[in-house]
């Protein structure tokens, strides 16, 4: 049961944490949920691979990796504007393979290459996003406001 429960309970925790300062910062664009479950599967992955927790959790963190596959399709096909079926459904048949193949070779130094990989990308996403109505987009946040009072 604690394989189950404690993935759960760190994604609940990580993701009110990122979700808290996020809303302080104006400059930082991230989902909550998906640092959330990108940092659980890390935070599990350091964890097996130093031995604090056992082989039990190699599942959760799988599952947990392909979680995070599906969510960078869906954050680039909104920041790209892109065919959602040929750029989502590329991302993912391209992304899940490197998950699996990452997965089965844990190691400290492919878990460094995960944090990097996954660094830059939030970097592109959260930072270098000039998406007008993305997460945490004030400006984007009013508009839609303002066009919904004016609808009827």
């Amino acid at each position: 049961m604690n394989n189950v429960l404690l993935p759960a309970l760190m994604i609940l925790m990580l993701s009110m944490l990122v979700w808290y300062f996020t809303k302080r910062s104006v400059r930082l664009r991230v989902c909550p949920i998906c640092v959330a479950v990108s940092g659980t599967w890390l935070i599990l992955s350091a964890g097996i691979i130093w031995g604090f927790f056992s082989a039990d959790f190699k599942m959760p963190v799988i599952m947990l990796m392909g979680g995070t596959v599906v969510g960078i399709a869906f954050q680039a096909e909104k920041l790209f504007k892109s065919n959602i079926f040929y750029f989502k459904s590329g991302i993912i048949i391209v992304g899940m393979p490197i998950a699996y193949y990452l997965f089965l070779n844990l190691s400290p130094l492919i878990l460094l290459v995960d944090v990097l990989v996954l660094l830059v990308i939030g970097y592109i996403f959260a930072i270098k996003s000039k998406n007008p109505g993305s997460l945490g987009d004030e400006r984007g946040n009013a508009d839609l406001e303002e066009k919904l009072k004016n609808c009827c």
